[in-house]
């Protein structure tokens, strides 16, 4: 279903955009959009598996790696409807700030990973 609403999208925005429709980006945008809610709707066969890693006590590194890939797909998604409105610029500064807010959210575990490291050699 993904598959045949993106191409649909593809399909409708490019025609749209040969005709110099104002609204070409807009399709594209909304297609996006409905992708996301598409994901959003099978969020119910994510939660046995966030049970699981919390029995194994590991939901912290999980949260933390869910944060990350949660960051890089909204500046993902954030950079291509800037794209496909035309700012390509700031599409390019959304992917610059969302690393640096991947960096930001790694950083203490790095500091845990260090202190760790530094203990084992001391």
């Amino acid at each position: 279903m993904a598959l045949g609403l993106a191409l649909l999208g593809a399909t409708l925005g490019g025609l749209l955009r040969e005709l110099k429709s104002p609204y070409a980006p807009y399709v594209g945008i909304l297609a996006g959009v409905a992708l996301l809610l598409g994901v959003f709707a099978r969020w119910e066969d994510i939660i046995p598996l966030w049970r699981m890693l919390e029995q194994t006590g590991v939901s912290e590194a999980a949260s933390l790696v869910l944060k990350v890939l949660g960051v890089g797909y909204l500046t993902e998604i954030g950079g291509d409807v800037c794209r496909e409105l035309g700012a390509d610029t700031l599409a390019a500064r959304l992917a610059f700030f969302g690393k640096i807010e991947i960096f930001l959210l790694c950083l203490p575990s790095l500091e845990e990973l260090l202190a760790t490291a530094i203990q084992m050699l001391g």
